[in-house]
């Protein structure tokens, strides 16, 4: 049984022991972070727990090296702090944040962080207000509402587009000019 407390560390009761381990930063597991402060934890598909924390990233318990294995900024996370963690069917993470939601797979690294301009309800999202429901739909709430979705629906395009100025509009005053492309090739400017 595992337990994430925001001012407590992470705690672990072993059932064969019928004892309860604080697992501080002072405990000697390597990567875990000098933050006491956890908010959520996720068990995934391999039974590993995943515990998101308050400025110190996520960490993953290793349970065969009994040690904590640190996923933050140096491995390309946007941000530090995170509110909720689910996996979809394809053992791609979900991440819940203050800075919108974050798609990582942890086996490929890849990350695509998506926000307000992406369609989400707000880019802060809550504490303790995330659901994977049986159909595989996750919903994440959040200050202005929630976001729901089945992520295999979610469409990232990864072809940046090229981008062609056909025209400018220069307004000065009550005066207004419009430059064709072939004006502004001709006199290398405006």
């Amino acid at each position: 049984i595992w337990i994430a407390c925001r001012n407590g560390g992470i705690w672990k009761y072993s059932l064969m022991t019928k004892k309860w381990e604080n697992l501080r930063p002072m405990s000697g597991r390597s990567a875990l972070s000098e933050t006491d402060r956890y908010f959520r934890v996720y068990i995934d598909r391999d039974d590993n727990p995943w515990f998101c924390s308050e400025d110190s990233g996520i960490f993953m318990y290793d349970e065969s090296r009994m040690r904590f294995i640190r996923h933050s900024e140096a491995e390309g996370l946007p941000v530090t702090t995170y509110y909720g963690i689910l996996e979809d069917d394809d053992g791609v993470f979900w991440l819940s944040s203050n800075h919108g939601l974050i798609r990582y797979d942890p086996r490929s690294r890849e990350i695509l962080n998506l926000t307000k301009e992406d369609g989400l309800q707000s880019n802060q999202f809550n504490y303790k207000s995330s659901l994977k429901t049986r159909d595989g739909k996750l919903w994440f709430g959040g200050m202005n509402g929630f976001n729901c979705f089945f992520p295999k629906d979610i469409y990232f395009n990864r072809v940046k587009p090229n981008v062609m100025i056909s025209s400018v509009d220069v307004h000065e005053g009550d005066k207004n000019t419009t430059y064709s492309w072939n004006d502004i090739e001709k006199t290398n400017g405006l």
